[in-house]
């Protein structure tokens, strides 16, 4: 009991500081672009207050999506300093070292997951109320890196590295990555990106654990931000709550049995190259 009211101390911590760090550095940018415009007289009053949009699903003139690309690089990299210095996360190249094989295999195994994971999300109709925002976001340079490369590699330090990390030090391994997905999921705040986040978060988090190196979740992280902003790009998303037809609900299904078969046999494949958790390792937790 003394393990879990620690555990939730030191997570409700990092993710206090992590928000703070997201919401201050985020709005600086933001709100300095708009006091520059309102003191010349490039935006109004009216403008001005649009600022609450952010939150409310509207769109941002193109040089506020610029501010807000930048804000997440600065929020970025202030956590990254912060789980290191405070050693909750140190980065050392031991940490990123894993054999090409196992490597190669978890990358893959993450894109099969991508395919099932949103055929499933597919089937809940649920909202994208950050869709606006991203779209954005994806059509500026700084916000397509701050997207595909900034948030997977804070994302994958704090909630795989030190998260994940820390419950695994305490619990059993499944605990921890299935809370740290469930974390995971739940801090993104938007209701089709919880769902879809915490599964993936499950795919990244036995990953962690069983290749013990954050390169491979952060190789695929990238990889499902980056399809996902060459999708917005291409215009290709589809709208999760447009009805489908039979054509589409057929094509559905057999992509998410041929993906789900394949990522069950990287499972297999990448379990082979790895060496063998002992029961003892399993059901070993330290005080």
């Amino acid at each position: 009991m003394k393990n879990v009211f620690k555990t939730i101390g030191v997570v409700a911590l990092l993710l206090v500081v992590y928000f703070v760090f997201q919401s201050v550095l985020t709005v600086i940018p933001l709100v300095a672009y708009y006091i520059k415009d309102y003191a010349t007289g490039a935006v109004s009053m009216e403008e001005l207050t649009s600022m609450t949009s952010v939150s409310a699903g509207g769109a941002m003139p193109p040089a506020a999506v610029t501010a807000l690309a930048w804000g997440l690089f600065l929020s970025t990299i202030a956590m990254l300093l912060f789980l290191h210095f405070t050693r909750f996360y140190r980065f050392e190249r031991s940490m990123f070292s894993v054999p090409r094989r196992p490597l190669v295999l978890s990358v893959l195994l993450v894109f099969a997951s991508m395919f099932s994971l949103n055929v499933l999300v597919q089937c809940f109709s649920l909202d994208n109320l950050l869709e606006v925002q991203f779209d954005q976001l994806s059509h500026t340079f700084i916000g397509a890196i701050a997207i595909s490369v900034f948030g997977p590699l804070l994302e994958e330090a704090l909630f795989r590295g030190a998260i994940q990390g820390y419950m695994m030090r305490h619990f059993k391994p499944w605990t921890a990555i299935v809370c740290s997905a469930l974390i995971f999921g739940l801090a993104h705040m938007n209701p089709v990106q919880i769902v879809y986040a915490t599964l993936l978060g499950v795919v990244f988090g036995w990953i962690y654990y069983r290749t013990g190196s954050l390169l491979p979740v952060i190789l695929g992280h990238v990889l499902n931000n980056s399809v996902a902003i060459i999708t917005m790009l291409l215009g290709m998303e589809q709208d999760s709550n447009a009805p489908l037809s039979d054509i589409e609900k057929t094509y559905m299904a057999v992509v998410f049995v041929v993906a789900t078969v394949v990522a069950v046999q990287l499972v297999r494949m990448l379990n082979r190259s790895l060496p063998k958790v002992s029961a003892m390792a399993e059901n070993e937790c330290t005080e």
